[in-house]
């Protein structure tokens, strides 16, 4: 399948954007054809690589009771074939977990997988290098994987406490200056930069203890949170703001309703949004609204 050249393919077969692949009424899609398309998609594991806890299926994983095995990234350290009286080949995988070497079946392995991941025995098996290294390098990834994860799993738990004591009660309201909140709430993307925001925070500065780098990461989650979700939907709430009923003076920076009273877009932030920032959030958020506001001038 690597060897595949798509574009030899397409001109020994005449095909062009305008071709029409299907206008045969005996074209089939056999099950060959399913299992070669389903191959493209698999990223395939070698010596080497590092299988980290998101690559198991969790399913299988807690069916088996291999969480504690598997809960870190593990190393493939070598792949060797046995032989039988019979004929028959049986494929071992070795991992280091714990800091031992463990011999797994590769069959037993892929099946724990996800789909889109598989061990493959090399082409080359005979001629593997039987001390085969865990290096410093290896181990500084290994360790970073490490700890990327479990920084993933506090962040998590910390993402839906704070969206769920403090954001989703504004949805709730009905109030038509939250209105869109809920969809940004719902963006995976938005999580995801949530988190490497607040890891970029932490990764490459020294610390005195891991637990002084989870402190200080857990404080640079909560601000992220409330930085990224408002940055996002600061646009929105202009509009939701003028639709309230406030006119906007951007030369001024002040919100201004029919019964006179007036904000700026820190004022706003302080005593119209529901949400209680501290000092330096809250003028953060002030100016992504103010930003907001005037761009749709």
């Amino acid at each position: 399948m690597n060897d595949f050249n798509l574009k030899k393919f397409l001109i020994e077969n005449k095909i062009t954007r305008n071709s029409n692949l299907f206008e045969a009424d005996d074209f089939e899609f056999t099950d060959i054809d399913k299992d070669l398309a389903a191959k493209l998609n698999i990223k395939e594991l070698i010596v080497g690589d590092i299988i980290t806890p998101d690559m198991w299926d969790q399913n299988k994983i807690k069916g088996q009771k291999l969480d504690d095995w598997f809960g870190k990234p593990i190393q493939i350290q070598w792949i060797e074939d046995y032989k039988f009286d019979d004929g028959s080949i049986e494929f071992e995988v070795g991992l280091k977990i714990k800091d031992l070497d463990w011999d797994w079946e590769l069959d037993y392995l892929n099946d724990l997988l996800k789909p889109e991941y598989k061990i493959v025995v090399p082409d080359n098996l005979d001629e593997q290098d039987d001390d085969f290294e865990f290096t410093d390098a290896d181990k500084d990834l290994a360790n970073q994987l490490e700890l990327e994860n479990n920084l993933k799993k506090t962040f998590l738990k910390l993402w839906d406490k704070q969206i769920t004591d403090e954001y989703l009660p504004l949805v709730n309201t009905g109030d038509v200056i939250y209105k869109g909140l809920d969809e940004v709430l719902k963006d995976p993307e938005l999580k995801e930069k949530t988190f490497n925001d607040a890891y970029d925070r932490i990764v490459d500065e020294d610390f005195e203890s891991e637990e002084e780098r989870y402190d200080y990461f857990q404080g640079s989650v909560m601000d992220e949170v409330d930085f990224n979700i408002m940055a996002e939907f600061a646009p929105q709430l202009a509009k939701n703001l003028l639709t309230a009923g406030f006119e906007y003076d951007s030369d001024e920076d002040l919100w201004i309703l029919p019964d006179t009273n007036q904000f700026s877009s820190y004022g706003i932030i302080w005593d119209v949004w529901g949400i209680d920032y501290d000092t330096n959030i809250r003028e953060t958020i002030g100016r992504y609204l103010k930003n907001a506001a005037q761009a749709l001038d």
